[in-house]
């Protein structure tokens, strides 16, 4: 977030008509265990507040968190807080599919006057059928 604050600054400081210094975008990665700690409220809150309209935020939306399955505990409606606090929300790109990854990133480059999450849906261990993590997630059911 600070990265985006600065950016907004030094290009209100420095950009003049024809003359564009500073102009780049913030991205930040997130996962389930992210969004649902209450700084990232705050953050949220703030950065929609100021209009960080060049930070984007990619939400790796997987069920998952440090803790385990997030189902039956974690039941926030994040588009609709992010939308709340005033971002540009991408939802539903399925996270294991790059042209929906590249065309939600190009849509959320496309709003400058907000700040942008999408929301990408994927399954943890996908397309690694070997992997310890499946292997974690099978023995649990």
């Amino acid at each position: 977030m600070g990265f985006a604050i600065a950016e907004k600054t030094l290009a209100a400081q420095f950009n003049r008509p024809g003359h564009t210094i500073v102009d780049h975008h913030t991205w930040c990665f997130l996962g389930d265990g992210c969004v649902m700690e209450g700084i990232s409220h705050e953050a949220a809150s703030f950065a929609g507040t100021h209009q960080l309209g060049k930070l984007i935020a990619i939400y790796d939306d997987n069920g998952i968190s440090i803790d385990g399955e997030v189902e039956g505990w974690f039941t926030d409606d994040t588009a609709k807080r992010f939308e709340a606090y005033g971002w540009h929300v991408v939802p539903n790109v399925d996270g294991h599919k790059p042209e929906e990854i590249k065309a939600a990133i190009e849509l959320a480059k496309s709003h400058d006057d907000k700040p942008s999450l999408i929301i990408c849906k994927t399954i943890i261990g996908f397309g690694a059928p070997t992997s310890r993590v499946k292997r974690m997630l099978t023995a649990r059911h």
